[in-house]
């Protein structure tokens, strides 16, 4: 029961970062489906905690400029911080 209870867990992780990435983007699930070519319905899926596959993965990630390691596991930062922007202009 507590080996099920780990698989589920990253799922919501990912469905929350996903969720966010689409609300920081003012992205719907429409929208998403039109610009990765993934079904409307796998991304309620996915929303919903259901585990993408690594091509719906790989879209994803390049859409919204993010790491799939990200994605997936929260680690790896998502984006550049802005302070390491700054310090290079």
């Amino acid at each position: 029961m507590t080996h099920t209870r780990m698989l589920c867990a990253p799922d919501r992780q990912f469905a929350g970062r996903l969720h966010d990435l689409m609300e920081q983007n003012d992205c719907t699930t429409a929208e998403l489906a039109r610009l990765t070519g993934i079904s409307h319905f796998q991304i309620l899926g996915y929303l919903a905690g259901k585990t993408p596959d690594t091509m719906s993965l790989l879209r994803i990630a390049r859409l919204f400029e993010v790491s799939m390691e990200w994605l997936v596991t929260g680690e790896d930062g998502a984006h550049t911080p802005d302070y390491l922007l700054t310090a290079s202009a």
